[in-house]
């Protein structure tokens, strides 16, 4: 037996495993992200929020498609944050982004966000958003180690949850132009959401996942040279689990999703400008954290803010070009509430490339520090 049907038949066991005793898009990585959860209850209230993320990820990374690296640092959040009535929320702070090792910032820049809630269970927010990995993207359509790169978006963004349906539409403004600029505007527009088909209080839940991501490169009063482009992704599937109780083991499900890839203008210069793939996950939910075991099969895919291991070109070795790959994936976590506002995550994950026979790693920890300190109580008129 070849290693591909090998893994293959490991694969389908668990699967099938998964669907007989059978919210987020695979593994859970709110952890490494602190966005403050909304008080209707706190009208006037002034704030000092403080929100640090301390990290460290390896990337034992040895392929053809990306490089492995370390990345290790921290990024702090102070901000102002003020409740001006029970639907609108201003914060106004700083963002500061710095890695070990390095003399100078990486980044710094100002955070203004205005949050509002225009009903019971719609929110839109203004400025910098509730991005990154709680969009809930899965890892081949966005790279969840960016909240150690870009861990902050800026745009607008409308929210909508209830017990049948999560959504999420925002628009990410990387790069604003003037008339005349020499650089292109670049933006990236999103949709996830998740539909239940199921009773909220079944012991056994169906989901529906549909994700689009679109990145737009060009504008038309800048003279930049480079030719405009979008580039288009689409996740679509099916989610089962069963909730297993309160015990050490609480959930287990099979997740399956098929990816879409296209891009209309060929200006992008990659060897192909369609694609697809499938990725079918299994999703064990422990007291603790979680462990996924899945299995990539794809042709022609790319995702720019997704992943490099899932793409079928490399990001640094120009013009490699793999058109289809096939790669069993697993992933374990470790979560714990240290205190109210102290969390910690630890992370490991393997990626088996099947065709080259070759394996890449990561592991990495995260605590996050996000208090609230009240200052005073205000009108607002």
């Amino acid at each position: 037996m070849n290693s591909r049907i090998f893994y293959k038949t490991i694969l389908l066991g668990t699967s099938l495993f998964f669907t007989y005793i059978s919210g987020w898009a695979q593994i859970n990585e709110s952890y490494k992200y602190a966005y403050a959860n909304f008080d209707t209850s706190a009208t006037g209230n002034l704030y000092f929020r403080l929100e640090i993320n301390n990290f460290v990820k390896n990337n034992e990374y040895f392929g053809e498609y990306t490089e492995g690296r370390t990345l290790p640092g921290y990024s702090v959040q102070p901000s102002l944050m003020y409740y001006a009535g029970k639907n609108v929320r201003i914060k106004i702070g700083a963002h500061i982004l710095k890695y070990n090792g390095d003399k100078d910032f990486s980044e710094v820049f100002p955070i203004v966000s205005a949050h509002v809630k225009l009903g019971k269970q719609w929110d839109m927010i203004l400025g910098n958003i509730r991005g990154n990995v709680q969009h809930r993207l899965i890892e081949p359509l966005f790279n969840p180690e960016s909240v150690f790169l870009k861990p902050d978006e800026s745009g607008v963004q409308f929210l909508y949850n209830s017990p049948k349906l999560w959504f999420d539409a925002w628009v990410d403004w990387e790069q604003f132009i003037f008339k005349g600029d020499s650089i292109p505007e670049k933006f990236t527009s999103g949709l996830s959401l998740d539909y239940r088909l199921t009773n909220p209080q079944s012991a056994i839940d169906v989901s529906i996942p549909v994700q689009l991501t679109t990145f737009h490169l060009g504008g038309q009063v800048s003279d930049y040279k480079t030719e405009s482009y979008s580039l288009f992704n689409t996740v679509s599937g099916i989610k089962l689990s069963r909730d297993l109780g309160s015990g050490f083991f609480q959930k287990i499900g099979l997740h399956t999703y098929y990816l879409t890839y296209s891009e209309l203008t060929e200006a992008r210069g990659l060897p192909f400008t369609k694609g697809h793939a499938i990725y079918p996950t299994g999703l064990l939910t422990y007291k603790r954290g979680e462990f996924m075991l899945g299995y990539w099969h794809s042709e022609n895919y790319f995702a720019l803010k997704g992943s490099p291991l899932f793409w079928s070109i490399s990001d640094y070795n120009l013009g490699y070009y793999n058109k289809n790959r096939h790669i069993v994936t697993s992933k374990f976590t470790y979560n714990k509430n240290i205190l109210k506002k102290v969390k910690l995550m630890a992370q490991a994950a393997t990626y088996y490339d099947v065709d080259a026979g070759q394996l890449e790693y990561s592991y990495g920890l995260s605590l996050t520090f996000t208090p609230n300190f009240f200052i005073t109580r205000l009108s607002f008129e």
